[in-house]
């Protein structure tokens, strides 16, 4: 669509106002960081093109679904790993540095423990990953790990049925206070792990057995399902991920047939459909000599496996993990780091053009990207002493009145303002907020039509600062929104304009009216939120904004007036007194000396022998204005004049208080005048049926003549004979 079309009126919803946008982001590998967050004024740096629009690299992720699967081969849970142990410092000592061997199953475990802490911390302190999930398997287990004892030759005298070789240790969920107290003793973990699930030597699923061979493209058949059965909420551009963690280059030892049916399964059938893709974490091998590691061949099976993309992003994690140096778990943690801090999606939504109900336009698909992250302390979590589980407090709403019911969600009502108060259900309010979108039941951008680029400037949004987006196509929703954006935002440069829209970012949300700008980049757009008039600060026309030369010439003529004069001599001369050094020294400007004297003496004393202290004086540091006035009342007076007179909003009479007109009733009386009472009480009290009458009856009337409504019902009744008692004198 051409820029050129639909021009708006010329009106504005603010004062002039200069917006200076922050682009805010955490660092991204540069392969999927946008241009303008890596360009740093280097003018070797290329532009992006045309081609490069509808690259894979462009895509973000709204949520990260990651399943660990950890190797369990019995060399995992040997120690032969040079591991950097700077706080200890305990091992041999290579080229200065302190190393200590750990197995492969500790390394593991302690990436995951890493792994889960950063995702916990980024979800208490951004609020950012509520969807994320992390996982646990174990493949590659022992299927008779239920059974110990072993004959020589390797068979089992166990009858236990043979189990999976694939085993949950932690479900698909996000993460919490659970899976981080189960990680928080990796140094015993890995060893309870060994002894429950590693295959002892010599016994069934060991390097001898055939079903080795294709246990790792089972397990990633068993992830694929766990993926499917996840607890959250999907959306289309969530990322799945299956992390690999071993030291075994090569599991189907030289088996090319093996090998091409575990490419087809993860590149083209269970998990290239299902859109879930592979990270392999590469572990040092154990070489023949124990001084040493061989280093780990992602080319023998894993490269085929791993994506052109993926592998340059494990090139860069794991580069230390190969066995070509010792391993250092602070630069491992830190880098996991980075990968939680990616800027996430804010929203997924089409552009919808002038005219797309009549011609079912789908739109421009764009996704959205907040330009500002804010991060907090986290608060702190209750948990169970025994179990080791997080406390949740459950709450209720009540009803404030005579009885405290609890409300079934159903009934639940809110209460907006139409002219008085009505109850109206939850699901009202979200069809009338529907219906006041143009969008009606869908989240969308609908663009309206454009205006000058000058009108913008006096538009006030600086306060919505945070609330800015970022929007850049996703071809992969709607084919061919790259290049259709890319026009929309070259044309919108060559008029110099920006749009005029609503934004709908989710169904049951209120609708905004937003500025779009063309961003920094090609094909970008910058949407700002345009303010409510409630929103906007009040400027009087009085207010001169900025001090003009006038104003700064009086204040500079009143400050020369008032300014102190040394002309030589002692400085001290012309300074006023101190009165916490003359309370504490008894100086003054007859005797200077004296902090030497007796009077220094006795404060000594004071402080030494805890006697009590003079009091501090604070007189002398009062304002003189009648000697300001003396000397400088013309300059003062002068520089009052030129400042901006202060509005105040003077005070409407009329109006009574509160309480003065809740004291009395609507027609005049007193507001704890009691209600009369009739004939049919007289009637109950002499046949004896006030029992009968349900306790909201009781309690009602109670109320009307002024009286406690508490108690049983035995009370209630008793307390209304005694006031019909009175009443008749009966």
């Amino acid at each position: 669509m051409d820029a050129d079309e639909a021009f708006g009126d010329e009106r504005t919803r603010g004062p002039t106002a200069t917006v200076f946008v922050i682009y805010f982001l955490s660092p991204l590998s540069p392969r999927v960081q946008p241009e303008w967050a890596l360009e740093d004024g280097d003018d070797d740096y290329g532009e992006e093109t045309m081609e490069d629009v509808d690259k894979e690299d462009s895509t973000y992720y709204a949520a990260e679904h990651v399943l660990l699967m950890i190797d369990c081969h019995p060399s995992m849970f040997e120690r032969y790993i040079p591991l950097l142990d700077e706080e200890t410092g305990d091992g041999q000592e290579i080229e200065g540095e302190q190393i200590s061997l750990r197995s492969p199953m500790e390394v593991a475990l302690e990436v995951a423990k890493s792994l889960f802490r950063v995702k916990i911390k980024d979800v208490a302190e951004t609020k950012r990953g509520l969807r994320d999930a992390l996982g646990v398997m174990l493949y590659n287990c022992n299927p008779y790990r239920g059974c110990m004892e072993v004959d020589n030759d390797g068979e089992s005298d166990c009858e236990l049925d043979k189990l999976d070789p694939a085993h949950i240790y932690i479900d698909l969920k996000p993460p919490g206070t659970e899976q981080a107290l189960k990680f928080q003793n990796t140094d015993g973990l890995w060893l309870k792990i060994k002894r429950e699930f590693a295959a002892e030597k010599g016994s069934k699923g060991d390097e001898k057995d055939d079903e080795l061979q294709s246990r790792l493209q089972k397990a990633l058949v068993e992830a694929a399902k766990i993926f499917e059965k996840k607890t959250n909420k999907d959306d289309p551009d969530d990322l799945n991920t299956i992390w690999i963690i071993t030291n075994n280059d090569d599991p189907h030892t030289g088996d090319e047939d093996r090998k091409s049916r575990l490419i087809d399964c993860v590149m083209k059938e269970d998990l290239y459909d299902r859109k879930i893709y592979v990270h392999v974490m590469p572990l040092p091998k154990k070489a023949k000599d124990e001084t040493r590691c061989d280093k780990f061949d992602k080319e023998v099976v894993y490269n085929s496996l791993v994506t052109a993309k993926n592998q340059v992003e494990d090139a860069e994690l794991f580069e230390d993990t190969d066995g070509t140096r010792p391993i250092d778990m602070e630069v491992m943690t830190e880098r996991l780091g980075n990968i939680s801090r990616k800027q996430r999606k804010f929203v997924s939504a089409p552009l919808l053009l002038p005219g797309w109900k009549e011609n079912g336009c789908p739109g421009i698909m764009l996704d959205l990207y907040a330009c500002t992250q804010s991060k907090k302390s986290p608060g702190r979590v209750a948990v169970h002493q025994e179990t080791n589980k997080q406390i949740y407090t459950k709450s209720i709403r009540v009803v404030e009145g005579d009885v405290k019911d609890s409300i079934p969600v159903e009934e639940l009502h809110t209460y907006a303002q139409f002219g008085r108060p009505v109850s109206i259900h939850q699901d009202d309010v979200d069809t009338l907020k529907r219906l006041c979108t143009s969008t009606n039941d869908e989240k969308g951008l609908v663009l309206f039509g454009f205006k000058r680029m000058r009108t913008l400037d006096q538009i006030d949004h600086s306060h919505l600062m945070g609330r800015h987006y970022v929007a850049r196509a996703n071809p992969y929703r709607v084919e061919g929104s790259g290049k259709a954006l890319y026009n929309l935002v070259e044309s919108m440069k060559r008029k110099n304009v920006y749009g005029i829209g609503e934004l709908v970012s989710r169904k049951k949300s209120i609708s905004r009216m937003v500025a779009i700008k063309p961003g920094r980049n090609e094909g970008e757009l910058l949407i700002m939120l345009l303010p409510f008039k409630e929103e906007i600060r009040t400027i009087y026309d009085q207010d001169i904004g900025f001090a003009d030369r006038e104003s700064v010439d009086a204040a500079k003529e009143m400050i020369t007036k008032l300014t102190w004069k040394f002309d030589g001599g002692s400085f001290e001369e012309c300074l006023p007194e101190n009165p916490y050094l003359q309370s504490v020294s008894g100086t003054n400007r007859t005797n200077r000396n004296t902090l030497h004297g007796t009077t220094a003496l006795t404060a000594t004393n004071q402080v030494s022998l805890g006697t009590e202290m003079s009091p501090v004086n604070f007189e002398g540091t009062q304002m003189d204005v009648e000697g300001m006035n003396a000397k400088a009342k013309a300059e003062i007076e002068k520089f009052i004049s030129t400042l901006p007179i202060d509005v105040v909003k003077s005070k409407q009479a009329g109006k009574k208080r509160k309480a003065d007109a809740a004291a009395k009733s609507p027609a005049g009386g007193d507001r704890f005048a009691k209600e009369p009472i009739g004939e049919e009480w007289k009637d109950r009290l002499y046949s004896s049926t006030i029992g009968a009458l349900k306790n909201d009856e009781l309690k009602a009337f109670l109320k009307g003549q002024r009286s406690s409504t508490n108690g049983s019902k035995a009370d209630l009744v008793r307390r209304i004979e005694d006031l019909l008692f009175k009443h008749y004198r009966v």
